[in-house]
C-alpha cells in the first residue's frame, strides 16, 4: 500500500534503520522474509526507487516450503490482525513506496505469470512454488518501471538483521552475545 502522491518525502536514513529495527524486532513473518524486506530497501536507494526481486522454487536455492513460509511472512508483516503493521508504518514515514508481494513471477518477456497458483493447495499438478516481493509506488509494480534484481540464498543469508543500523553501539554488543549462545544453524532441507 504505497503512500498517496503528492504526500511523499524521501525517508531519512534514521527512519530507514528505524523500519529495519521494526522489521527485525518483529514477532511475525520469517527470517528469509525480513532478508527479502531489508534487500529491497537497500537496493530502492533509500526507499526512492521501484524495485522488486523474485524466488523461485530451486532457482535461488530456496525450496518450495522455504519460498511458501516468506510470502505468509510477508503477508503477516502487512497483516491489520497482526502486530507490525508494515503498510501503515512506510505510510507514517511520508514513504511514496509500499511493499506488495504476489505468487509469480517474470517471463523473460517481462510478463508476469501467476501459472500454477493454486496447484500448491490441492496438491494438483507439480508446478514450481514462486513469489514474487516489491517495493514500490504501486502495488504489483503497476506504477511502470520496476527494476527487477536478481538475488541467491548466500547473498539473502549474508544479510546482517541483527544490524538495522538504529542502534550500533548496541547491535554489535548485541548480536556478540548472541552470537556466543546461538545453536548451530539447521541446514535447508529439499522436498522432492
Amino acid at each position: 500500500m504505497a503512500t498517496p502522491r503528492g504526500r511523499s518525502r524521501r525517508p531519512t536514513p534514521k527512519q530507514i534503520a528505524a523500519l529495519k529495527y521494526l522489521i527485525t524486532e518483529s514477532k511475525d513473518g520469517r527470517d528469509l522474509t525480513k532478508r527479502i524486506l531489508f534487500f529491497l530497501i537497500d537496493a530502492s536507494k533509500g526507499m526512492t526507487r521501484n524495485v522488486s526481486v523474485g524466488l523461485s522454487q530451486d532457482r535461488e536455492g530456496y525450496t518450495a516450503k522455504e519460498i511458501n513460509e516468506a510470502g505468509h511472512g510477508m503477508s503477516s508483516l502487512q497483516s491489520c490482525n497482526c502486530s507490525t503493521h508494515l503498510d501503515e508504518l512506510t505510510t507514517l514515514m511520508g514513504c511514496r513506496l509500499g511493499f506488495s508481494l504476489h505468487y509469480g513471477a517474470y517471463d523473460e518477456k517481462g510478463h508476469f505469470s501467476t501459472y500454477g497458483q493454486f496447484a500448491h493447495q490441492d496438491g494438483g499438478f507439480d508446478a514450481p512454488m514462486r513469489y514474487t516481493f516489491w517495493l514500490t509506488e504501486e502495488d504489483y509494480g503497476h506504477c511502470g518501471s520496476v527494476r527487477r534484481l536478481v538475488t541467491s540464498r548466500e547473498e539473502l543469508e549474508a544479510i546482517k538483521l541483527w544490524k538495522p543500523g538504529l542502534y550500533p553501539s548496541l547491535e554489535a554488543q548485541d548480536h556478540a552475545t548472541a552470537e556466543a549462545t546461538a545453536p548451530a544453524p539447521e541446514s535447508p532441507t529439499t522436498t522432492a
